[in-house]
């Protein structure tokens, strides 16, 4: 019975060693390029395909193939991922509070002398609705965070 399970084992390992070796394959990375001399393209985000000596290939999200050569390329980045949800609907939701502070006040309609002012309950409306529009918008827009780096070896 024992031999029977190694036996088992072996193969089952066996079968699942191709995949693992091609789950180790990194994929190719995200990257943006910054290429202010082509006016048509002055920046190419997308996924690096191949590189050479002279140029470096992407695809694009639309799916088009670019080459760029080197000597145009100004910037190199690659990306780290997209932040975190956590703090990007943090920050987010503090611009809002403070944008919708600012608005609030300054639309505060006039009151008439001896009543009193509404500015406060404006400006904390206008706080609270901006920080829950901000934290919102913060949670479905998580920006890409991109790291410079030197250009890959052909």
């Amino acid at each position: 019975m024992t031999s029977r399970r190694f036996r088992t084992l072996v193969l089952l390992l066996a079968l699942a060693a191709p995949g693992l070796a091609a789950a180790q394959q990194r994929p190719a990375p995200l990257v943006r390029l910054s290429t202010p001399t082509i006016t048509e393209r002055p920046r190419v985000v997308g996924t690096l395909v191949e590189t050479s000596a002279d140029a470096l290939t992407v695809r694009t999200g639309a799916g088009e193939e670019v080459v760029v050569p080197r000597s145009l390329i100004r910037r190199y980045e690659v990306s780290r991922g997209r932040a975190a949800r956590g703090p990007a609907v943090r920050r987010a939701a503090l611009a809002g509070l403070v944008l919708g502070a600012v608005v609030g006040a300054v639309f505060t309609p006039d009151h008439a002398e001896g009543e009193s002012s509404k500015a406060v309950p404006y400006t904390f409306t206008g706080a609270a609705l901006g920080a829950l529009a901000g934290g919102v918008f913060g949670g479905v827009n998580r920006p890409e965070r991109w790291e410079r780096a030197e250009l890959p070896a052909p």
